[in-house]
């Protein structure tokens, strides 16, 4: 019985939630959710209880949106909210029809949440129990009639109804007495390959107080439904058997139109309240005077009334496809069918006697092969097709399983075969997919498909079977193999090389691979600058080149520029990554790898308009060594475009440079960098290069990190207070090394840098909560704004490294001695620039 409602919460009745959460159905398809059978019989109890409450809908909602009844709504913390007028109006309405269901999240919750709320709301009157393999809604522990009239009667949704007293059980029939179960039956039906209607339905009516194999069925009537009208039978001879076995022998129930139908039944009666029986029948079973034997596999599904065998039933004949899957499945085929048109003259009559010649095209001593998919090697078996269809395969020794058997099936345009049928799950474990190919009938080629020896991993490949009087069984290695003449053709076809294109999927695995190479970089395709940092000679200071790179809607990438050439093909990866395959070097072709980010926090890039810049590696070689490069790829300005105003660029950058232009001004390294937002002195190698680049496409070119920058120059200003100190004069020259080359270090990395993104700092502003400058670089390059805040904290950490040198070259206990501040301003410059900027 249910606890009553305390003052904090409403506690669930635990047998009664598991009841309710084995018979109604999973919704994850809400219209087949409220036209499951199970859900409308519960509805038709809650409906009852509802009506004994005499509740109004809008007092359950606002019941269950405050305390105690809440609680109930908690029953899955996924679905805290509350339950509507208009919900209570569907989940109370056992008539719904799949266009009228509107969207309820979670039926299954909401129904449950109803019943145990109408449960606690009665103080104990209402309960829900299970008897005889079916629930039994109880008011005071008298069953309720879910078959009454006024349960069935259509409610309009939403709308106001009068509500009146339940009325026991006891009022139509004596109390505690379940109603009389029914079984909807199922069948694989003869004759039906061409049409949906495969399965068949009977409604199964059992005569007055037979529940069990030991009661008499005689008497019980079994309905077959079909499109176009109903055929009843009717059991003559009922037989137990050990009490675990139910067979049935049924005949044409009187005055029925059909031709007489008559048919064996024999079902494994597990449990007198199982829901499910299985078994089988055979069957006399036809009609205008066509009769003709049948046989297969039946089930048998318990229902608690005949108006829920018949709902099911009309559903399913309106809708095939609707009948659960696993029964589909369990009956797929599984019936013997024997001619219908009368007496058979020849055995060409017979059904499917046409393989039979079919067969003996074929039938014959095959050398066979195929590529091992562990090993690697080349597999030679024998196989053998006789013509009545049965074969037989023997494979190397070392194989787990060298001896398969089975059946060849033939089609109109090739064969099966069918080895190694599996008894545990009833299905073969390995299949070949043949037709005739190559030169003449000597061969079949084809696929196989199946699961691997272990049984756990499906395999798949190419297989022949060439025609030979004594075939061999060896494993040979692949250079053995194809270096065989005589394996010339079969290599090929093996290969993917030659063969039918029905047979292979070389065609059409060639063209898939096409497609999806071309359909991302289709987006992409267009012209792009890369610039990279490299060295032209081993002895060389590093310095930066600029490529022209174009990727075409193919897939086929042209690098050029810089007195090299190459051709490669471009894919992007399944983790984004744009990666370019250059080929082997001839003529000065380029040999080497290109591999770009296109990852962003938020995604990744799709399009080339989206591309401002991409960061990457790329690796290079030639005939003296392999290099490894920093690369940034960059869409190529076109004429117009206003962010890089100098046209052309140079295609070699080093920080001496210095190009004259048209107007006869001097145009250098930094200047480039400035109008490339940063770019030149992201890879210059002397002093900007970058160990580690960002990852998302158009990241600013920033500073490198805080600790990078500032780790050597703090080991210089703890070594320049030893120096200061004047310990250990004998080694004052070494300790001046070591801090000169701290100093350098540390400015290579960037310490204290005037120049942000290739502009000088003093051109962008210094700190403030929103430099306007800063707004303006970042609309130049085309920079999104979301790397404001990230760019103001670089600035706050340049403006301190300005400090610390400051502070360090001004103390005399650090860099303020005179022996060195000459190396700080010979790295660094006057330091008044400096002064400046903090003080800004």
């Amino acid at each position: 019985m249910t606890k009553r409602a305390t003052d904090e919460s409403i506690h669930r009745d635990e047998v009664v939630d598991q009841l309710l959460q084995r018979y109604l159905p999973d919704d994850t398809d809400t219209p087949s959710f409220f036209n499951h059978p199970n859900r409308r019989e519960v509805v038709l109890g809650l409906r009852a209880f509802h009506l004994a409450l005499r509740i109004s809908q809008q007092a359950i909602t606002d019941d269950l949106a405050q305390a105690p009844y809440k609680s109930l709504l908690a029953i899955n913390h996924q679905e805290p909210d509350t339950i509507s007028a208009t919900n209570v109006s569907y989940l109370l309405n056992p008539d719904i029809v799949p266009n009228r269901v509107r969207a309820i999240k979670s039926p299954k919750f909401r129904t449950i949440a109803l019943a145990h709320y109408l449960i606690a709301k009665s103080g104990g009157d209402l309960s829900i129990e299970e008897q005889n393999g079916q629930l039994v809604f109880l008011n005071k522990n008298q069953p309720i009639d879910t078959r009454s009239p006024r349960l069935k009667k259509k409610v309009g949704l939403g709308r106001k109804r009068k509500h009146v007293m339940l009325e026991s059980a006891g009022a139509d029939r004596s109390a505690g007495s379940p109603a009389q179960p029914c079984f909807l039956a199922f069948y694989w039906r003869p004759h039906r390959k061409k049409t949906r209607e495969k399965v068949g339905y009977a409604l199964v009516k059992p005569p007055t107080g037979a529940t069990t194999p030991e009661h008499s069925w005689v008497g019980a009537e079994v309905t077959y439904w079909y499109s176009d009208g109903q055929h009843k039978t009717v059991v003559t001879e009922s037989n137990p058997s050990d009490g675990h076995m139910l067979s049935l022998r049924l005949i044409d129930a009187p005055g029925q139109k059909r031709t007489g139908v008559w048919t064996q039944i024999t079902l494994d009666w597990t449990s007198d309240k199982a829901p499910i029986y299985v078994g089988a029948f055979a069957s006399l079973s036809g009609k205008f005077g066509l009769a003709h034997p049948a046989a297969g596999l039946m089930v048998w599904w318990r229902q608690p009334s005949l108006e829920a065998c018949e709902d099911l039933i009309r559903q399913y004949v309106q809708n095939p496809e609707s009948i659960p899957d696993e029964v589909f499945h369990f009956l797929l085929g599984q019936r013997v069918d024997v001619p219908a048109d009368g007496a058979v003259e020849s055995f060409d009559a017979l059904p499917r006697a046409k393989n039979a010649w079919l067969l003996a095209e074929v039938a014959d001593s095959y050398q066979g092969f195929f590529v091992h998919p562990i090993t690697g090697h080349v597999t030679l078996f024998i196989c053998k097709i006789s013509r009545a269809g049965r074969v037989e395969c023997r494979y190397p020794t070392q194989h787990k399983h060298p001896r398969l058997q089975g059946f060849a099936i033939p089609h109109n345009h090739g064969i099966r075969v069918d080895l190694d049928f599996d008894h545990d799950n009833g299905t073969y474990r390995l299949h070949y997919f043949l037709e005739g190919g190559l030169t003449d009938n000597r061969y079949l080629l084809g696929v196989y498909a199946g699961f691997d020896h272990s049984f756990t991993h499906p395999t798949s490949g190419r297989v022949v079977l060439q025609k030979q009087a004594d075939p061999v069984v060896a494993d040979l290695d692949m250079f053995t193999f194809c270096q065989s003449p005589q394996y010339l053709k079969v290599g090929q076809y093996l290969s993917g090389q030659q063969g039918l294109v029905a047979a292979t999927d070389s065609q059409a695995v060639e063209e898939l691979r096409n497609v999806t190479r071309a359909r991302p970089l289709a987006q992409l395709a267009g012209t792009y600058d890369l610039y990279m940092t490299e060295r032209r000679n081993p002895n060389d200071p590093p310095e930066i080149f600029r490529y022209r790179l174009e990727v075409q809607r193919s897939g086929k990438a042209l690098l050029s520029g810089n007195g090299r050439s190459g051709e490669g093909m471009a894919e992007v990866s399944r983790d984004h990554l744009l990666r370019i395959q250059f080929g082997l070097p001839t003529n000065q072709l380029l040999q080497g790898s290109l591999l770009v980010s296109l990852c962003d926090d938020k995604g990744h890039v799709e399009r080339y308009d989206q591309i401002r810049h991409l960061f990457g590696m790329a690796t290079l070689v030639n005939q003296d060594r392999i290099m490894a490069m920093v690369a940034v790829l960059k869409p190529s300005p076109s004429a117009d475009e206003g962010l890089v105003p100098i046209d052309p660029l140079p295609i070699r950058f080093h920080r001496q440079m210095s190009v004259e232009q048209q107007n006869q001004t001097r145009v250098g390294f930094d200047s480039y960098d400035k109008q490339l937002a940063g770019l030149l002195s992201a890879l210059e190698g002397e002093a900007y290069r970058l160990i580690r680049l960002p990852k998302s496409p158009n990241h600013p070119f920033r500073p490198r990190r805080t600790q990078d920058r500032r780790t050597a120059f703090f080991a210089a200003c703890h070594l320049a207070r030893h120096y200061s100190a004047g310990h250990a004069q004998e080694k004052m020259v070494d300790l001046r090394d070591d801090i000169k080359g701290y100093l350098l270090e540390a400015f290579r990395h960037g310490f204290a840098t005037l120049r942000f993104g290739g502009a000088l700092v003093r051109e962008l502003g210094a700190q403030g909560p929103k430099p306007e400058r800063l707004m303006q670089f970042l609309r130049q390059h085309g920079i999104d704004t979301v790397y404001l805040n990230r760019l103001k904290g670089d600035f706050r950490d340049l403006i301190r490294d300005y400090a610390l040198l400051i502070s360090a070259y001004d103390d005399p206990a650090e860099l303020g001695h005179p022996d060195l501040n000459d190396l700080v301003e010979r790295l660094w410059g006057d330091m008044d620039e400096y002064r400046a900027l903090v003080s800004a």
